[in-house]
C-alpha cells in the first residue's frame, strides 16, 4: 500500500486531561508507616538452612569467608520445591538443609548471583546427599543435572 503524501509531523496529540489532576494521596501518607502488607501463604521456616550456612561459614564455591562477607543459603533446585516439616505438615514450608549450600553475595552478584543466572556450575561443589536431594527435588537426575551445571544439555 503506497500513500499519496508523505508523513507530515504536526504539533503532536491534543491534551485533554489538565496536567494538575493528581491521584487521592493515601490516607497513611505522611502520619505514620504503611498498613503491613498481608501474607501471602508462602511462608518459610528456613532456620535450619541458616544454620547450616552459618555453621559452614564459607562460600561453598569461592571459599571466601571472613568479615563482612555475606552468605546465602542459595536453593539448589529452586525454592518452589519446599514442603511442610515433616513434624509440621500444617506449618510453613520448610527450607530443608540439604536443598541449599552457601554461596557468597557481592556487588557483582557473587557467587548466588551467578547460579540464578545459569553462569555456574554448582554440582562440582555438592556433597553426595546434597545431590541425592536435588534429584529427588528435580524429578529426575536429568532435570537436577539440567539445573545444577546450568546445562541444556545432558550427557549420554
Amino acid at each position: 500500500m503506497k500513500r499519496g503524501a508523505p508523513l507530515r509531523r504536526t504539533g503532536g496529540p491534543v491534551r485533554r486531561t489538565p496536567l494538575t489532576v493528581r491521584a487521592p494521596r493515601p490516607a497513611w501518607r505522611g502520619t505514620h508507616r504503611p498498613p503491613p502488607a498481608r501474607s501471602t501463604g508462602h511462608e518459610r521456616d528456613d532456620a535450619d538452612a541458616k544454620a547450616k550456612v552459618r555453621a559452614e561459614g564459607r562460600c561453598r564455591v569461592c571459599d571466601i569467608s571472613g568479615r563482612g562477607v555475606r552468605l546465602d543459603a542459595a536453593h539448589t533446585i529452586g525454592r518452589e520445591h519446599d514442603r511442610p516439616h515433616p513434624d509440621r505438615p500444617d506449618g510453613p514450608r520448610w527450607v530443608n538443609p540439604d536443598d541449599v549450600v552457601p554461596l557468597c553475595v557481592q556487588t557483582d552478584g557473587g557467587c548466588h548471583g551467578k547460579y540464578d543466572g545459569r553462569r555456574l556450575d554448582l554440582l562440582p561443589h555438592l556433597h553426595l546427599h546434597e545431590q541425592l536431594a536435588a534429584v529427588a527435588a528435580a524429578g529426575g537426575i536429568a532435570a537436577a543435572y539440567r539445573r545444577l551445571t546450568s546445562s541444556r544439555e545432558v550427557p549420554t
